[in-house]
């Protein structure tokens, strides 16, 4: 399933249903260069006397259409669609921000502190300076014992 590709579906059903045709549309990513999408409904109706004013029609509809940039008819009644810089933006970019309020808020939890000790550590290395001091001494005195034990 193409992400967001309603308002493109609802384009090519209601020239089908024009041509009383009750079909089950479906997009996918295409294997051409050249094109993002493909629609394969139609190459079952090949045969019918109506074909070509059919895909004159839905090609027309998908050109007024603001998430497509370019539509064509390829091989066997495919339907090549080049989708709009629009459809990016309003359905894949904006949904790659998918954080709920408590995930905002967590993550902003996190952020602040970082910014902040990133900017001014001097707060942070001061309370682990006592410890390291300590663990310091601490090395140096075991260091002093083992040497002299083993003189």
């Amino acid at each position: 399933m193409i992400v967001g590709d309603k308002y493109i579906i609802d384009d090519i059903n209601k020239v089908l249903r024009d041509f009383s045709i009750n079909e089950d549309i479906e997009l996918s990513y295409s294997q051409i260069d050249s094109v993002d999408v493909q629609c394969n409904n139609l190459v079952k109706y090949s045969k019918d006397l109506r074909i070509n004013e059919i895909l004159n029609n839905i090609i027309e509809k998908l050109e007024k259409n603001k998430y497509i940039k370019n539509a064509t008819v390829g091989k066997n009644n495919f339907i090549n669609l080049v989708l709009s810089n629009i459809y990016f933006d309003e359905n894949i970019t904006k949904k790659l921000i998918d954080l709920n309020n408590s995930e905002i808020f967590i993550l902003w939890s996190l952020a602040i502190p970082i910014l902040f000790f990133g900017f001014y550590p001097e707060p942070l290395i001061n309370t682990i300076e006592v410890s390291i001091n300590n663990l310091i001494e601490v090395y140096n005195l075991n260091l002093e014992n083992y040497m002299v034990k083993n003189k």
